[in-house]
């Protein structure tokens, strides 16, 4: 039971830190928040999110101490100082979360949300645009048959593809207008 207790309580000590440090940049930032409520829209629903993330935190914490004291009381307290061991010495580290929290509480409070925009998303927005405009130029049954083809092929296959597709099309316009 000794070995389970040594392996055991450092890792809690450790998720304590990683609670502690979380609960405290949701506190910051709800701080943050409550400073440009006035400000902007968005800060009332991210006061609130910060807000139920410190509860959460806080709660955990209470559930894992509480389980810790019945455990500690069932073993007699042994080894229960490496709890404290895991939370200050790996768990240290954890609290430099808390500038993280702070800078993007600040960054979203004044609705600068473009991290939280990945590229993917973007690249997936423009295709879809790009498929849009495809429709309206050829038509839907023409753009599902050329879409298909494409797929079909490796991307420098479909640059080479698309380079004299448009070609093509440019030319056909032209002699439609000529």
């Amino acid at each position: 039971m000794s070995i389970i207790l040594f392996i055991v309580y450092p890792i809690v000590g450790l998720g304590l830190a990683m609670l502690a440090s979380m609960f405290l940049g949701f506190l910051l930032s709800a701080f943050i928040a409550l400073s440009n409520i006035f400000a902007y829209r968005k800060a009332w629903a991210l006061l609130f999110g910060y807000l139920m993330g410190c509860v959460v935190c806080f709660g955990i914490i209470c559930l894992v101490l509480w389980g810790l004291g019945f455990l500690g009381n069932q073993t007699g307290y042994k080894l229960q100082i490496l709890v404290a061991v895991g939370a200050i010495f790996p768990g240290i580290l954890m609290f430099k979360l808390i500038p993280t929290y702070v800078r993007d509480a600040a960054r979203h409070t004044r609705g600068n949300f473009e991290d939280l925009e990945s590229a993917e998303h973007k690249k997936q927005a423009d295709l879809q645009l790009a498929i849009q405009r495809l429709e309206q130029e050829v038509g839907k049954e023409m753009a599902v048959k050329i879409l298909t083809h494409m797929s079909k092929l490796n991307e420098q296959e479909q640059d080479q593809f698309l380079r004299s597709f448009t070609e093509h099309a440019r030319k056909t316009i032209r002699k439609l207008k000529d």
